[in-house]
């Protein structure tokens, strides 16, 4: 038995169903992302500074850090990949017909 997401996944067959509705998921995205990120207590910058710093950290102090800076880059990098994909949209244009569904 198919899950919701599959079902969800079939609506608009892997292709955008709106303009608007493509705008609302990118700023639900980001909106999501950004709250993601202001739960950490360091900006990636002083992530960077703390590994940089003269004998700075123990090992597991900096094993911690170093996994705190892959989490936050990680959700960077999908914030990036929603704009990337909203700014291809705009590039390469929308099929109004899709809109119809």
């Amino acid at each position: 038995r198919p899950s919701d997401f599959d079902r969800y996944g079939l609506l608009g067959n892997g292709k955008p169903i709106s303009l608007k509705n493509e705008l609302d998921a990118l700023r639900r995205a980001m909106v999501t992302l950004r709250k993601e990120l202001n739960t950490y207590p360091t900006s990636i910058d002083e992530d960077h500074y703390l590994l940089a710093r003269q004998g700075g950290l123990g090992r597991r102090e900096a094993f911690a850090v170093v996994y705190r800076l892959g989490e936050k880059q990680v959700l960077y990098d999908n914030m990036q990949t929603a704009v990337d994909m909203w700014n291809s949209l705009l590039v390469h244009g929308f099929d109004e017909r899709s809109e119809k569904l």
